[in-house]
């Protein structure tokens, strides 16, 4: 069987391998200043600024302004520093962490920490069931989660600080209608929740419901600021909405404004900055116009409903209302138009028949009436106003970075086609991002993925859309691990690819990258420990000894995959 993706199973092998790992003999430990400690053996680096621990076959570059602290604590051949440190020695005691104990000492330590993590990874295990998470209050909302504590306080502060820039920053006041109570959020701990307790399909990164008025995300932990991203977006579809709950914005609005929003970030201040550019939109603006087939404001964007908006309007959507947002001479009249939309007197209404059976009397817009208002407020015909929309861009947005065609891959996934050309495009733009040299350990990573599945992006896949590169991935990894040494899901991907069949297999390699993967795992990383759990069930029983086969029965073993 050759895997077209890690596969997904159970994590309680983690257990008894934390447990074994803390009986071991002594080695050498490194404390990350994030409060990882890596266990390995420290060996002769050639660059001071690097300390450099092997694990297994691998050996990680720690750059030292990472590190806390090191303890060496392998004592094959050590030569004692004083008399003290010989008698140490010849009393048979070991080092750990910087002092001289007992052997009894130090298991008795060792073993107390393992029990004590062996209570947290049970609660941790236990809260992991949707069925068991946690709900807690905030000023504004509801929030339930599967996530740690520290992940889901993340979110609830990044979101009340959302709330109440958005409304400080547009000068309202936000009405529930008839939201009683807070909002409520579902935030869960990975994308398999996510899709199961919410039935979604795969592609789906987040949504905020306008029936129910609940926002749904998950925490991705590998990629982590791509949720924060939909974190934002999302939580302007919430913050619109709270504007009129009988109010459908119209979805060039609606989106385009959740866009804008969707690059904000928060300094070490608490202070909230929104506007930037989106670079994976701008690849999305330039190709349309190389290739001729660029759209036209007022049909393909301003009068498309929901239903039709799709990956390229997004593009122009946001670039639209970022133009207005930034213009010295729109940006005051265009929010005018924003905040008082609902209450237009220009603006023809239907009602939604659909919502209005499960809410009362939402009304929806009809969209050449927005338009005519829009140019009734702005003073400008649409047509106008796209040119000069048209000479802000030239003048505005640059040359593509290679952050820009990064960024367009992952939303060019965030859009699945059914002909697959998503994937085609985001291969496309990674390449490019590598091309460039982008400074960026996940776009490699990411890359070396679909090169491995060779295009293949969901586990149900049977076949990708072209033979899986494992030689070009290979190369690829590399570049990932260059960048980020200590990033756990690095030296996952790369054992990935070295259990496929072909030239390239090596499982005992494979199992030490997993090693190393586990090594510098952060306790509350599940997503990193179950695909490592999952390599390792692949790997080991391939490794272990097997019988011969018996008289008529074709020879095998030794392999993770079945295929030629």
């Amino acid at each position: 069987m050759q895997p077209a993706s890690l596969p997904r199973t159970g994590r309680r092998a983690r257990l008894a391998l934390l447990a074994a790992a803390l009986l071991l003999p002594a080695f050498d430990q490194v404390l990350l200043k994030d409060g990882r400690t890596i266990t390995g053996t420290i060996v002769a680096s050639d660059d001071p600024h690097v300390t450099r621990l092997r694990i297994g076959q691998v050996e990680v570059p720690i750059r030292n302004e990472l590190i806390d602290k090191t303890w060496v604590e392998m004592l094959a051949g050590y030569v004692p520093k004083d008399k003290l440190e010989e008698e140490q020695l010849r009393q048979g005691n070991v080092l750990f962490e910087g002092s001289w104990m007992s052997r009894t000492r130090r298991e008795d330590i060792l073993r107390k920490r393992a029990d004590a993590d062996r209570a947290a990874i049970a609660e941790l295990q236990r809260r992991q069931d949707w069925k068991n998470a946690v709900v807690e209050e905030t000023r504004h909302f509801i929030v339930t989660s599967n996530c740690t504590d520290a992940v889901r306080r993340e979110y609830e502060e990044r979101l009340e600080a959302y709330y109440k820039a958005f409304t400080d920053d547009w000068g309202i006041t936000l009405s529930p209608g008839d939201v009683r109570g807070k909002l409520k959020f579902m935030l869960y701990r990975d994308y398999d929740d996510f899709l199961r307790e919410t039935r979604q399909v795969p592609g789906v990164g987040g949504f905020f419901s306008f029936a129910t008025g609940e926002l749904q995300l998950y925490d991705d932990m590998q990629v982590p600021e791509q949720s924060r991203d939909t974190l934002f977006h999302e939580g302007n579809h919430l913050l619109t909405y709270l504007i009129d709950t009988h109010f459908r914005y119209p979805t060039w609005l609606n989106e385009g404004l959740a866009e804008y929003y969707g690059t904000a970030e928060i300094d070490a201040r608490g202070r909230f900055h929104a506007g930037d550019l989106q670079y994976g939109r701008i690849v999305s603006l330039r190709t349309d116009r190389a290739n001729g087939t660029f759209l036209h404001l007022r049909p393909d964007v301003l009068l498309v409903g929901q239903e039709d908006y799709g990956y390229r309007q997004y593009a122009y959507g946001w670039s639209f209302v970022h133009f207005l947002m930034q213009s010295p001479r729109y940006a005051k009249p265009f929010r005018s138009f924003f905040v008082s939309l609902p209450k237009n007197q220009d603006v023809q209404c239907k009602q939604d028949l659909h919502l209005s059976a499960i809410k009362t009397a939402v009304r929806v817009p009809e969209l050449t009436s927005v338009a005519a208002a829009l140019e009734k407020r702005l003073g400008k015909s649409v047509e106008a106003l796209e040119q000069e929309w048209l000479a802000w861009i030239d003048a505005n947005y640059g040359e593509l970075t290679p952050l820009a065609w990064y960024k367009a891959a992952g939303l060019a996934l965030d859009h699945p086609r059914a002909d697959g050309g998503h994937v085609r495009d985001a291969m496309e733009y990674l390449d490019r991002a590598c091309s460039l040299g982008i400074e960026v350990s996940a776009c490699y990573r990411q890359y070396a993925e679909l090169l491995r599945r060779g295009g293949a992006i969901e586990a149900s896949e049977t076949s990708g859309l072209a033979p899986p590169d494992t030689a070009k991935a290979w190369a690829i990894i590399q570049k990932a691990i260059q960048l980020d040494p200590i990033d756990g899901y690095n030296y996952v991907e790369a054992a990935g690819i070295l259990i496929l069949d072909g030239p390239l297999q090596d499982l005992p390699k494979a199992q030490s990258l997993c090693d190393t993967a586990a090594a510098l795992a952060g306790k509350d990383d599940w997503a990193l420990q179950k695909l490592i759990d999952e390599l390792r069930a692949l790997i080991q029983p391939a490794l272990a000894p097997t019988a011969p086969p018996s008289a008529g029965s074709a020879a095998g073993g030794g392999s993770v995959g079945g295929g030629g």
